[in-house]
Formats: structure tokens, C-alpha cells, sequence
């Protein structure tokens, strides 16, 4: 009997130990739901101060991006009402950040973790406003925009990605474009970070070049190495970088000769676009009288500085001529090299040109048609010779060049 009501015992005590146990259960859910609840209504409110000052609490308490999540669906549409109303919230949490950044109201490691965080968010907005706030707080010490560099080796490509966006909007500024793109070099050759800091190069743009170049020129950096930095100085496009692709283009060493000819080909393209399209916003400036004096001259200054780069990028028609007329040259840079003598269009480039109508790389042969047709007119009386002194391939390009100009 005693054996009995001992079993009974324990059994209710069980129960009662289950009840308790749901019971504490249901209770933080209940709270928890309570909490989320009070955290949504906060951020949605149209209260900016009360907005504010919930992103405050939850960023100080590293639960943000957290409760940022806990407002989607994702069993929903992104349409849902529900996942509307999350993108409201998301999109606002990160002006929110970069308000209380401004106030000072967030320790400056703290900020940056937010918002590299928020950087992950599927909506391009969040992420742009959480890339401008990066980009303050990196600007405002030399030990901040370490930080940012330091996120090149992030185990994370979005966070990554971030890093090289935020840098690239950093160096932009010509108050910092130096030392950014000196902080970016100073990782670009560790293996962790190589593939973002190169990425960050291209992004930072005309401040990286000369540390490109560097490493361009540099016997023991390793060939993949060096043509990775012509190749970013073509992509960069920035006409001072001519010289030491110029210089690069004479090596011995077929793999990097061949994409600094390239390169050299994209500087002289893209420079003559901008001269193009610069040019012409100038005249319209000009001729707009609603147009303020100081616009006019920004325009026209424009204009200057990138004749003056395609005056530079000139300089490389002789090596872009042997590329062209050396048919051990790689196709690719055959064909660019043609592209960019057609925008030279001087006499020789036309010239040049016109000897390769008749070229065994069908490649290079339309590169080459395209470019002579590029030239224009001056190129009429050249490929009139040519429909009856060239080989029957020339004269057929020829004529075919003539009804395109």
C-alpha cells in the first residue's frame, strides 16, 4: 500500500513538474511575443525619435539584426503585407543607425559591426544606406578605415563585398583617395584578402594607379600576379597609366605584354568616349541660358581634362600599331589594338588598319573594319587605293568600309 501511494506520489509530482515547466513555457513565449511585439511597433511608428530610440536599445544590446529578422515571413511573398511592412522597417532601422551615428550615440566598433551587418539585408536600399554610414565612420580615423580594409578577409563574401563598395566610396573622395588605396596595397599581396583588395583597387579607381603600377613593374611579383594589375589599370581607365603599360607592354613575358596592350587599348577607348561626351556636355552648357556661369565652367573644365587624357592615351598608337601588324600577338589584343587605332584615326593608325583588311584572324579582320570605319572620311581616299592595289580580301573589306563611312 505504501509502495503505492509512494508511486502516486511521485507520479503527481511529475505532473506537477510538467505543469510548471509548461506553464514557465508559455510564459516567455507570451513575453517573448509581448517583446517583439513593443519592438515592432516601435520601429514602424512614424515617430522618428521613438524609432530612433528603439534601434538604439537593440543595437546596445546586439540584438538588432535579430529583431530586424523576426519582422519577415519567410514562408510569405516578399509582396505580403507582412514582408511590406518588414522592408519599411528594415529600410528605416538603418537611417535610424546612421542618425544615431551623426548624434555620436553608438561606440564607433559598435556601429561598424551594425553595419556591416545590415549590409547582408536582401534589399538593395538597406544596403546602400548602411554603405553610406560605413563610409562616414570610415572617414572619420585612420584607425576606422583600417577597420573597413581589415574586412576584405572576412570569412563573409557579402561583408566582403561591402568592404570593397564602402572603400571604393571612400577613395572617391579626393580628400582620402590616397590613403585608402595605400591601406588597400597594404593587403592586396596576403592571400586571405588578395581577391577583395584587387576588386577594391578597380573601385577606389584613379588613386590606386600608381600602386598598381608599382606592383606592375615589380620583377618579383609572381606573372598572374602583374597581369592582374595591367588588367586593372584597363579597367580603371585612368590615362596616367599609359607610361608603365607602355613600359609593361615591351617585357618578355607574353602573358603580361599581352594584357598591357589590351589595357592600353581600353584607356585609348574610354578616354575618347569621355572626350566625346564630355565635349558635347560643354557645348550644351554653353548654350543653355539657364545654365549658372560656375556649371558652364565645370562643364568646360571637364571637357579640357579629357581631351587631355585622350591626348595622353595616344601616346600608346605605336605599341597598339606593332601589336596589330605582329600576328604572333594574341587575338584578343590584335582586335582591341584595331578598335583603339580607329579612335586614334591618325594617318598611320588608318594606314595600319588598312593593311590588316586582308588578316587570316577573321577576328582581327572585323576589328580592323570596324576601326577604319571609325575613322571616317579621312579614311576614304586610303581605302579608295586600297580597292585596287589590295589583295582580293582587302578590296572586298575595303568596299565594305567605304558604304559604312
Amino acid at each position: 500500500m505504501n509502495a503505492l501511494i509512494s508511486a502516486i506520489r511521485a507520479r503527481l509530482l511529475t505532473i506537477a513538474v510538467w505543469a510548471v515547466i509548461i506553464l514557465v513555457i508559455v510564459g516567455l513565449v507570451s513575453a517573448n511575443r509581448a517583446t517583439l511585439a513593443r519592438q515592432t511597433a516601435a520601429l514602424s511608428s512614424t515617430d522618428e525619435n521613438v524609432r530612433d530610440g528603439m534601434v538604439l536599445q537593440l543595437v546596445q544590446s546586439g540584438r538588432l539584426i535579430d529583431a530586424l529578422t523576426n519582422t519577415q515571413d519567410p514562408n510569405s511573398d516578399a509582396d505580403s503585407p507582412q514582408n511590406q511592412q518588414s522592408l519599411d522597417i528594415r529600410k528605416n532601422a538603418a537611417i535610424s543607425v546612421n542618425h544615431l551615428i551623426d548624434q555620436g550615440k553608438i561606440p564607433t566598433q559598435q556601429a561598424m559591426n551594425t553595419l556591416f551587418l545590415l549590409c547582408k539585408d536582401a534589399n538593395a536600399d538597406v544596403k546602400a544606406t548602411a554603405k553610406t554610414g560605413l563610409k562616414k565612420v570610415g572617414e572619420q580615423s585612420d584607425s576606422n578605415l583600417h577597420d573597413v580594409v581589415g574586412r576584405l578577409k572576412d570569412g563573409d563574401p557579402d561583408i566582403r563585398s561591402a568592404a570593397v563598395d564602402v572603400l571604393g566610396q571612400i577613395g572617391g573622395d579626393a580628400a582620402f583617395g590616397d590613403k585608402t588605396a595605400q591601406y588597400v596595397d597594404a593587403v592586396i599581396l596576403d592571400p586571405t584578402s588578395q581577391d577583395s583588395a584587387e576588386s577594391a583597387m578597380k573601385s577606389i579607381g584613379p588613386p590606386a594607379v600608381p600602386y598598381l603600377e608599382k606592383h606592375l613593374a615589380d620583377p618579383k611579383m609572381t606573372l598572374d600576379f602583374r597581369q592582374k594589375m595591367a588588367d586593372l589599370l584597363g579597367q580603371i581607365g585612368a590615362a596616367s597609366a599609359v607610361p608603365a603599360l607602355k613600359q609593361a607592354a615591351e617585357t618578355d613575358q607574353p602573358s603580361v605584354r599581352r594584357m598591357a596592350l589590351v589595357s592600353l587599348a581600353d584607356i585609348v577607348l574610354s578616354a575618347y568616349t569621355a572626350a566625346q561626351n564630355d565635349s558635347v556636355a560643354a557645348q550644351k552648357a554653353a548654350k543653355d541660358p539657364t545654365a549658372k556661369p560656375a556649371d558652364v565652367q565645370k562643364a568646360q573644365d571637364a571637357a579640357k581634362k579629357a581631351a587631355s587624357d585622350f591626348a595622353l592615351s595616344r601616346q600608346a598608337e605605336p605599341d597598339l600599331t606593332a601589336a596589330l601588324q605582329n600576328t604572333a600577338t594574341d587575338s584578343e589584343a590584335r582586335s582591341q589594338a584595331a578598335l583603339a587605332l580607329g579612335r586614334i584615326a591618325s594617318p598611320a593608325a588608318t594606314r595600319a588598319l588598312i593593311a590588316t583588311l586582308g588578316d587570316y584572324d577573321t577576328r582581327v579582320q572585323q576589328a580592323a573594319l570596324a576601326g577604319v570605319q571609325e575613322v571616317g572620311p579621312p579614311a576614304v581616299g586610303p581605302l579608295t587605293t586600297a580597292l585596287t592595289q589590295g589583295d582580293e580580301q582587302v578590296r572586298a573589306s575595303a568596299a565594305e568600309a567605304l558604304g559604312g563611312i
